[in-house]
């Protein structure tokens, strides 16, 4: 991929100049429904990964709060197809609150810019942010790079040399990873494997030379680095258990990405039961249990109000569409 120079508008940047006005929409009122209803039948929770993954672990402690608050929720995976199924399902539902969707934003956000569906962003209804977690760069220990300077001059130095792993094509880490050689003005070459673990296993082993990774594939190597070591985290603050390792915008100011899980709905949920959900979701996310069992996998709570997730999810689309841009993938 060849680099260019890019004057994007970061994450911040965007909320500060009102990303709510492209966000989703938080409620509507829809005549002869009682808004404040909860749904009369359990309430499923779609989600767009395989069961044992975070997305799912997280998905199943908020149905477990949800139930012991008296809601009952089950847990549905519809895996497959870059969350196209899933998608669709609620954005298909009745919007009485019977049928959510957690994750991230990528099957209603990324998806639509790659491919073409029957839905986009704005099919949807913000609820509640649950938990999320910065992306750290990772390189292999034998390259003379201890940083993000030292990473784009021998980028620079060495142009189109350089490769990074990622988790396919169009994949939040090739997306993440394009936007930035953009920014830095670098070649550097795309190395695609079948997901982010086996991308991350690749830098490991030495058969790639950096990788732009979730914190929770990146964990063993916060401490000991002999395998891989750890040159930013893309966050908006350095990591509680390891500030030693700096910001990304320290050294490239306004990027800064995280990735979340959270809440969302039918397009047409009523305002009062979206405010519903959310109150329940943040209970969730911030009960002492939860933030342990968070903590562990390198995950924040992050519940505020159906508002500012909009606002969130607008920044998303935002800085994805640029970094689709970026990857010339449109």
């Amino acid at each position: 991929m060849t680099g260019q120079t890019s004057k994007l508008i970061g994450r911040r940047e965007f909320l500060k100049r009102g990303g709510a006005a492209a966000a989703l929409t938080v409620g509507n009122a829809i005549p002869g429904f009682a808004a404040s209803e909860w749904p009369s039948r359990a309430v499923t929770i779609v989600v767009p990964y395989a069961a044992g993954g975070h997305t799912d672990l997280m998905a199943r402690l908020l149905a477990q709060h949800l139930t012991q608050a008296g809601k009952t929720a089950v847990v549905l995976e519809r895996s497959g197809g870059n969350g196209v199924p899933a998608a669709m399902s609620v954005a298909q539902a009745d919007p009485d609150g019977a049928t959510v969707m957690f994750g991230p934003s990528a099957p209603y956000v990324i998806t639509p810019l790659l491919q073409k569906v029957s839905f986009s962003s704005d099919s949807f209804v913000a609820i509640n942010n649950f938990g999320g977690y910065p992306w750290l760069v990772g390189i292999r220990p034998s390259l003379p790079i201890h940083s993000i300077s030292d990473l784009i001059a021998y980028a620079k130095a060495h142009p189109g040399r350089l490769n990074y792993s990622t988790a396919g094509v169009g994949s939040s880490s090739h997306l993440l990873t394009a936007l930035f050689a953009a920014k830095a003005g670098i070649s550097v070459v795309n190395v695609p494997y079948r997901g982010a673990i086996q991308g991350t296993a690749a830098v490991t082993r030495g058969e790639v030379d950096f990788c732009f990774s979730g914190i929770g594939d990146m964990m063993p190597f916060l401490e000991s680095q002999d395998k891989m070591r750890i040159l930013a985290t893309t966050g908006r603050k350095r990591l509680e258990d390891s500030p030693h390792i700096p910001m990304l915008s320290e050294t490239m100011p306004e990027y800064e990405v995280e990735t979340w899980n959270g809440l969302v709905g039918p397009r047409n949920m009523p305002k009062p039961l979206v405010d519903q959900f959310a109150a329940l979701v943040r209970d969730a996310a911030f009960s002492p249990p939860v933030v342990k069992r968070l903590k562990a996998m390198g995950i924040s709570p992050a519940a505020s109000t159906p508002e500012e997730f909009a606002k969130i999810i607008a920044a998303d689309k935002h800085f994805y569409g640029e970094a689709v841009k970026a990857a010339g993938l449109v």
